[in-house]
């Protein structure tokens, strides 16, 4: 499937950043890194119809057949370096609730996992460098099934009814959810952030058990993690962001 730059730029009103389409990548992550390498500042995305090597969260393997779409953003940013789960929260959050937008009942399942009816539509995959404790540049990578087969506990958008005209539409809307994402998590902080990213995660009030701690998932925390609370000892326990060892209880229902 060729992705058409020109109709995705007429989706977005004035794009004042390059749009880069490839036909066939590794990732468009390291493709990405790569362009910053050769000084490419400032805002851009990168697109492309396959990956040959695409990695999800945790080094996962993701599956990058013709008709999905996958795109990366690079951006330069100024944020803690201590806050670093925030980028993956409102990048999450941002795309998910633009899409809501167009008829489609797209959740959140913690950490950056796009779900609709707890079949998995997509995820973000995002990369940091830092500098004197500050985040500088990064790369926010997307991956979300449009037209692509998917596994059992997938589901592409072509299986509903929304308003999402083409594939080179449904890459404006990423792209303006982050950049508008982003602006909102700098003005708005992350306490109300968060309100809005619980507002839509699937797997509040599930029970799980994790390292012999049972719970109930209850919440995500201003670190970015995910919080277990027991009925039993009162206590709770929280689950970082990159502990990629973990596996969540509820995650064998999507």
């Amino acid at each position: 499937m060729k992705i058409n730059v020109e109709e995705i730029k007429s989706y977005i009103k004035k794009p004042s950043y390059p749009i880069y389409v490839f036909d066939r990548v590794s990732s468009t992550n390291a493709v990405a890194w790569n362009l910053m390498k050769k000084k490419e500042l400032g805002f851009f995305v990168i697109i492309a119809s396959e990956q040959t090597k695409g990695k999800g969260q945790w080094g996962r393997d993701w599956c990058s057949l013709p008709g999905g779409l996958y795109l990366s953003i690079g951006c330069e940013l100024k944020i803690a370096a201590k806050n670093a789960s925030h980028i993956t929260l409102f990048s999450a959050w941002s795309i998910a609730n633009k899409l809501r937008n167009y008829q489609l009942p797209v959740k959140l399942k913690w950490p950056n996992d796009l779900v609709i009816e707890h079949q998995k539509l997509g995820g973000i995959k995002s990369e940091i460098k830092i500098r004197d404790n500050i985040i500088t540049q990064g790369i926010i990578g997307i991956g979300i099934n449009w037209s692509n087969m998917v596994p059992e506990n997938g589901i592409n958008l072509q299986s509903y009814q929304h308003r999402i005209i083409s594939i080179e539409h449904l890459a404006a809307i990423v792209i303006e959810a982050i950049i508008s994402g982003y602006q909102y998590y700098l003005v708005s902080g992350i306490e109300v952030l968060l309100k809005n990213y619980m507002e839509i995660l699937d797997g509040i009030g599930y029970k799980t058990i994790i390292k012999n701690f049972e719970g109930i998932i209850s919440g995500v925390n201003s670190e970015g993690n995910l919080e277990i609370s027991s009925q039993v000892s009162k206590t709770m326990t929280t689950i970082n962001l990159y502990s990629g060892a973990i596996s969540l209880g509820y995650s064998s229902r999507f």
